[in-house]
């Protein structure tokens, strides 16, 4: 049976169609650009905008996986962070037919190292993360058994919101950024880990250092990204305007305002585990979820 998940997400919705969950053969796979978490302000109120970008979403969603005979909606952090979570997922019932599971950050942290891994033997102290538009996730293993996660409220989207309004960006916005990133994102290191990184932020600075004409998975998934391609980025796009950064090969224009935001996240991460590249996975929750199911 083909099985569908969408991932609703904070600053995109993730597409994921499949022959079957056991042994998942890809049929669709696709992102729609959406930011959430624009429209939701700090008391965790949605706006009637964002309501309705949510079920338009959801709309161009559910066309995308029409052959599906399940379909599984699952929510991460910006939906954790509505209110009225309840009345919203009435609301997507009414209007869609899919019921919402939203997820913990615990179960999403366990999904996303789960799709990320799947299919791979796993040896050593291995350290995954999923960073977003609002969180990141990092898991700590051993082998393939997880040992402890952490939770982290740092993304992309809420970062760039704060200290990215202008750009070029001045170097006293750059330099209070950074050290808000290094003040919350703090843990203690396994020694000499492996580090597997996955999410949006991740997969498009990969494709920047590949200089990808288009998203393409394929030559994503494996890709070892450096820690020096990724102080390279961060130099570049610091530098640039908005609409330079967007002219940049393999750039998502859609994270072009973020890039720079979540690119400094992933360098604080390599660097407090002492680690010089990461091993890129295009694939996470949606991945992780299908595995799941029996």
């Amino acid at each position: 049976m083909k099985l569908a998940v969408i991932e609703l997400g904070s600053n995109s919705c993730k597409v994921l169609l499949a022959e079957s969950h056991k042994s998942p053969k890809t049929l669709v796979e696709s992102r729609i650009p959406c930011r959430i978490a624009a429209f939701l302000n700090t008391s965790g109120e949605l706006s009637p905008e964002g309501v309705k970008l949510v079920l338009d979403t959801l709309a161009e969603a559910n066309q995308l996986v029409q052959e599906a005979g399940q379909i599984y909606l699952l929510g991460t952090e910006a939906l954790r962070r509505v209110a009225g979570i309840k009345a919203l997922g009435k609301t997507i019932k009414i209007n869609t037919g899919l019921e919402l599971k939203v997820l913990s950050a615990e179960e999403e942290a366990r999904l996303a190292f789960l799709g990320a891994t799947a299919g791979q033997t796993l040896k050593g102290k291995i350290v995954f993360f999923d960073t977003g538009g609002l969180s990141t996730e990092v898991v700590f293993t051993q082998d393939d058994r997880i040992k402890r996660f952490q939770s982290f409220k740092l993304g992309a989207v809420a970062l760039a919101g704060k200290y990215l309004t202008r750009m070029p960006m001045a170097n006293s916005c750059f330099y209070g950024l950074e050290e808000h990133i290094a003040k919350i994102m703090k843990f203690k290191p396994p020694h000499n880990p492996i580090l597997i990184g996955a999410g949006g932020v991740v997969t498009t600075c990969a494709a920047v250092a590949l200089g990808l004409p288009e998203y393409d998975s394929q030559r994503l998934e494996g890709y070892y990204l450096s820690r020096m391609e990724v102080f390279r980025q961060i130099a570049l796009y610091r530098s640039m305007s908005l609409d330079e950064i967007k002219a940049v090969p393999g750039m998502d224009a859609s994270r072009a305002d973020t890039i720079l935001a979540g690119t400094m996240i992933i360098l604080r991460i390599m660097d407090v585990l002492g680690v010089i590249s990461l091993k890129v996975s295009a694939r996470g929750v949606s991945y992780g979820y299908l595995a799941t199911l029996k």
